[in-house]
């Protein structure tokens, strides 16, 4: 005999009852013995409902931090892997976001952070007396900033390289392992800096150096060769752009930093340029340079694109594209900055 659809629905849906089996009568649960006796319990939650058998998902969840955020790209020539430390691992649209979020949130113009780069990395201790204190050649420092989503984390990467005061005296170096620590004037007193990992270049940090037997009363990086004269500028050989490590305010014993320029732009070269307005000084710079880093500054050229000097190259950056909502003028061309 065939069963019409809707009583076959019927049967299946009627509860069973039998030896260990429970049934649903109204609102409470009718629960059978081994010996067919029943008791009525109400429905309230308990603690021993069965265990869940789903499978765990056992899948490796990812932790570790996002990768830097990318900046609107910026040619990044391939670099070697000794120019890929000497600037960090970072691309040159990475090294400008760092520098729109120093101008932002430090009050550092983007200007003379950007002429760091151009002067290879070590050249923020000679902006300090004209404009602001940049990069110091300090990675951790660029990196943090590079990283920061807002002005709390900014002040936090400017807050770690600034240690205790000082006995005001910018000549004064000190080692802390392979960094180099620097006594320089913070704005309101003389504080000690963190600067450069001499390890980036190779070297090692030494507090006592003495060459010929007369001994410097500052703290370098150390290796060999090192120079009896170091200029404090350094010079341009060929593409090549020659500095003094470390830049410690005079020409002295010292180690020499050789960059090839075309590391850094494209086509790049060595030329003149001047430092703080008064001598010239060796920067790398693009063919045909229409920009100076050091004076170039910045300009807002609409309501959100602000215009910098890179490598010679007078280059627009969309203020929006790098998470603010509106490009800033100042009252000079160092002030001009993105800003939220």
């Amino acid at each position: 005999m065939l069963l019409r659809p809707a009583l076959l629905s019927l049967f299946l849906l009627m509860p069973l009852h039998g030896c260990g089996t429970t049934a649903t009568t109204g609102t409470s649960v009718v629960a059978q013995d081994a010996g067919g006796d029943a008791e009525t319990a109400d429905t309230a939650p308990r603690d021993t409902a069965p265990a869940d058998t789903t499978v765990a998902d056992t899948a490796t969840v990812d932790t570790s931090p996002l990768p830097p955020r990318e900046a609107p790209p910026l040619a990044t020539p391939a670099r070697s892997a000794e120019t890929e430390a000497l600037y960090c691992g970072l691309s040159n649209g990475q090294f400008v976001q760092g520098a729109l979020r120093g101008a932002a949130c430090l009050n550092l113009p983007a200007a003379a952070f950007l002429d760091d780069l151009s002067r290879g990395m070590f050249y923020g201790e000679v902006l300090l007396a004209g404009y602001a204190k940049a990069t110091f050649g300090s990675c951790a420092f660029v990196q943090c900033l590079n990283d920061a989503t807002d002005c709390e984390q900014a002040r936090d990467c400017d807050a770690a390289r600034l240690l205790g005061p000082c006995d005001q005296n910018e000549r004064v170096r000190r080692c802390d392992g392979s960094m180099l620590e620097a006594c320089l004037w913070d704005g309101t007193e003389y504080r000690w800096y963190r600067t450069t990992d001499c390890e980036r270049v190779g070297a090692e940090c030494v507090e006592r150096v003495c060459p010929n037997g007369a001994c410097l009363p500052t703290a370098t990086c150390v290796r060999e060769p090192m120079l009896p004269f170091c200029d404090y500028y350094g010079r341009c050989e060929g593409n090549n752009l020659v500095r003094c490590m470390p830049n410690d305010g005079a020409a002295s014993y010292a180690m020499e930093v050789t960059l090839d320029c075309g590391t850094l732009a494209e086509g790049g070269s060595c030329i003149e340029t001047p430092v703080g307005g008064e001598v010239p000084g060796p920067a790398c710079a693009a063919p045909e340079p229409d920009c100076v880093n050091a004076f170039g500054g910045a300009s807002c050229e609409s309501e959100r694109e602000l215009t910098l000097c890179l490598f010679g190259r007078k280059t627009t950056v969309d203020c929006t594209a790098y998470g603010y909502d509106r490009c800033e003028a100042g009252q000079s061309s160092f002030e001009s900055r993105c800003v939220r």
